[in-house]
């Protein structure tokens, strides 16, 4: 059964929820009696709080992914050289394709690169990809997926991350 607790701004208490499942990240919160406009931010499970803000607070120029899927098998070769890739970046969410530039960086703890046959590293599922979005977006959340186009070419996909 779901569990009641308080929707809260960065410095109180705003009212209470019916359960974490009554608002999606991004969605307005109608919060009684108030009259500005709350929008979910995010929820602390621990807690059992709704995160709530202005819908400026919701645009974010970045996110992160992990649980990488490259349909070649394995990461554009500039990612592996370090460099950054020039990709069009898709959330399910928004349906829509947006500018953004992609790179690897270092997996965090416990995760550990897999050694391929040939003693390199094996990218695939041990990684995280930061995505830099040319303009910030709205209503990003942990364990969407992101998918990463070369114009119409999909070149792989990863689970939004949230440390």
């Amino acid at each position: 059964a779901p569990t009641p607790g308080f929707i809260r701004s960065k410095d109180k208490i705003l009212g209470k929820h019916a359960g974490l499942h009554t608002l999606t990240i991004g969605e307005r919160a109608r919060i009684g009696g108030s009259p500005e406009k709350y929008y979910c931010l995010g929820k602390v499970h621990s807690s059992n709080e709704i995160l709530v803000g202005s819908k400026k607070d919701l645009e974010t120029p970045r996110a992160y992914a992990t649980q990488l899927n490259w349909i070649s098998g394995f990461a554009p070769p500039e990612l592996l050289e370090g460099k950054s890739l020039r990709v069009s970046t898709q959330m399910k969410n928004l349906g829509s394709k947006r500018a953004s530039s992609i790179s690897i960086l270092p997996a965090p703890a416990p995760h550990t690169p897999a050694l391929d046959l040939i003693g390199s590293l094996n990218y695939q599922n041990t990684n995280i990809i930061q995505v830099e979005f040319e303009e910030p977006i709205i209503g990003i959340a942990a364990g969407q997926y992101l998918a990463f186009f070369d114009g119409d070419e999909l070149l792989g996909s990863g689970k939004i991350y949230c440390d």
